[in-house]
């Protein structure tokens, strides 16, 4: 997930929030899969995405620009945009709980 959150330029956000492991880009955790796949995986699921951003916006170390972008990326008509949007957004969550 990791990985996939700095696919595309929102995970610039990231940079500020959270230090990478060095070896980051190198570790192979599963066999990669299409955007397209994990989209269609994370569809039926993607009404918890605005309320997850909702949640994310009451955080005072997440500036609301972050939040308003990832809400931007996460209704993108590219799947790549959507799918990443989503793992800066759990990446998130988990660098400030």
């Amino acid at each position: 997930m990791l990985q996939m959150a700095f696919e595309t330029e929102v995970g610039a956000i990231l940079v500020k929030l959270i230090t990478l492991p060095p070896d980051v880009l190198e570790s192979n955790v599963c066999e990669r899969r299409r955007f397209l796949e994990i989209d269609g995986d994370m569809r039926l699921q993607r009404y918890l995405v605005g309320p997850a951003l909702d949640a994310l916006s009451t955080i005072e170390t997440i500036p609301e620009p972050y939040v308003n972008f990832l809400r931007q990326y996460a209704i993108a008509p590219y799947a790549r945009y959507r799918t990443c949007a989503l793992a800066v957004a759990i990446c998130m969550a988990k660098a400030v709980q």
